[in-house]
């Protein structure tokens, strides 16, 4: 696919309104972040506060915030844990979220995750099918491992867990911050990246203090 075919469908695909803004308590001006009303049990119990990045490698504003939001993930208090949940929706989503699970599974994410966001973005061969992501990723002597794990039952079980938890916190834009099962956050919701990581220092403050409560 060309770069113009490419640009033409992310644009396209990019969900910009949400009506999980609606969701937000008190008055009609518009808060920097949302209040689930029914909120998500954390995976960690009473080990931290939990953190969930609902992103898609096929969205240009999740490529454009990544910089800025791994710089802050390395800041990030010892009891605070930062997971990403790759979502189904924009364009190639299933298949985007096989690779993100894929690449975990083979412990190559923390080598080709911003790779994969580069060459969705700013490469003249962008990749969708499962053949020329590994051949874009991989050596040949990897790649059979690499389709083969693509279509495993472990991933497809991630797969599934994590189109769980895109029903369970209803998000329906990217990227979305999801704070210990009670908060939601992103930049358009706050108005900018940055001060979307900003509320977010307050939303984990705010989750750890009930913690502790």
């Amino acid at each position: 696919m060309r770069r113009r075919e490419l640009a033409k469908l992310l644009a396209w695909g990019t969900v910009l309104a949400s009506p999980v803004r609606a969701r937000a308590a008190g008055s009609a001006r518009r808060e920097p972040f949302v209040t689930l009303v029914s909120p998500v049990k954390a995976s960690g119990g009473d080990a931290g506060v939990e953190l969930l990045l609902f992103f898609s490698y096929a969205c240009p504003h999740c490529h454009a915030w990544e910089p800025a939001l791994q710089q802050w993930a390395r800041q990030l208090p010892a009891s605070a844990r930062l997971r990403r949940v790759p979502v189904p929706f924009l364009v190639n989503g299933g298949s985007l979220q096989r690779l993100y699970y894929t690449l975990q599974a083979l412990g190559r994410l923390d080598a080709l995750h911003a790779r994969v966001f580069a060459t969705l973005h700013e490469s003249e061969q962008p990749f969708f099918e499962p053949r020329e992501m590994a051949q874009s990723l991989f050596s040949e002597s990897e790649r059979p491992g690499f389709l083969a794990t693509f279509q495993s039952a472990a991933v497809t079980a991630k797969v599934r867990e994590a189109t769980a938890l895109l029903a369970a916190y209803t998000v329906d834009q990217v990227p979305m911050l999801a704070v210990q099962g009670r908060y939601l956050t992103s930049p358009a919701l706050a108005g900018g990246g940055r001060e979307a990581l900003r509320v977010a220092d307050t939303l984990i403050a705010k989750a750890g203090a009930g913690r502790g409560s």
